[in-house]
């Protein structure tokens, strides 16, 4: 790797919560989705959105990165143009 501190921690398999306990505390959005999409609600069926009362996009926000991967190689790619 380049470094150290260029990492990125995927909300979904870095998850450091694996209850949902914390989760469920300081996002009280997501608090009554089960354990299976807490961490990625964008995956969960349109049903159990709504019968979790969660609406994408209006009482939860859409994704921003969609693709982590490609974001890393940007990420890589302009640290090491930047070190050149």
């Amino acid at each position: 790797g380049i470094d150290q501190w260029n990492f990125v921690l995927s909300p979904v398999t870095a998850s450091q919560d694996p209850t949902g306990k914390y989760t469920r505390k300081w996002v009280p959005e997501l608090s009554t989705l089960p354990n299976t999409v807490l961490h990625r609600p964008w995956e969960a069926p349109s049903q159990v959105l709504k019968d979790a009362g969660v609406v994408l996009g209006e009482t939860y926000p859409h994704r921003i990165v969609t693709d982590l991967k490609a974001e890393r190689a940007l990420s890589v790619d302009a640290v090491l143009k930047m070190r050149r």
